[in-house]
């Protein structure tokens, strides 16, 4: 018994639709040579996934994951050839309505933080040790962020300055906090 696939003449990802008068039925070795021409004549990777899977030579997971990442390009530039971004939420727009909907589901209850409440706990000593520790390993010499710099104050404004700058006349070493 012959296996029959579907196949769009003009593939989904070119825009081809599921109207009947693009699909036609072939074998799987028919399907597969369909999309190895389409790959070698477009050079679209997801012709090339999907003739290597049909012939079973990559995993569907790998497939999965590939089209994934394949979806994802598509999204960053469509994003970017829009609106000259590739993070949705680096457009003011879509970062207010999402504040929005996120305001109402915490007011309604239907979101809970998924963060822990630290709200009246305080660390042990010994818990701010090892914290200070373990920063002070990773902000050593130039790791650090104040790295090559200073604050200087003349008792109501603070400024920072690099290291190798001279204090002015009237200014000296620290910040004032208020």
């Amino acid at each position: 018994m012959t296996i029959y696939h579907k196949h769009h003449i003009v593939p989904r990802h070119m825009g081809g639709t599921d109207d009947p008068s693009n699909l036609t039925e072939l074998t799987i070795e028919e399907h597969a040579e369909a999309h190895r021409i389409l790959y070698e004549t477009h050079g679209k990777h997801e012709d090339y996934l999907a003739w290597q899977g049909l012939l079973a030579l990559i995993p569907k997971a790998e497939i999965m994951r590939e089209l994934h990442k394949l979806g994802r390009r598509k999204t960053d530039q469509l994003l970017f050839d829009k609106y000259g971004v590739t993070n949705p939420m680096q457009i003011p727009e879509a970062r207010e309505k999402l504040s929005i909907v996120m305001k109402k589901q915490y007011q309604n209850g239907e979101r809970k933080s998924t963060l822990p409440s630290f709200s009246g706990k305080t660390h042990s000593e010994e818990t701010k040790n090892k914290i200070g520790a373990q920063n002070a390993l990773k902000q050593k010499g130039s790791r650090n962020s104040q790295f090559g710099s200073m604050w200087i104050t003349n008792g109501t404004e603070n400024k920072k300055i690099k290291s190798i700058d001279i204090i002015p006349e009237g200014w000296y070493k620290g910040r004032v906090t208020k």
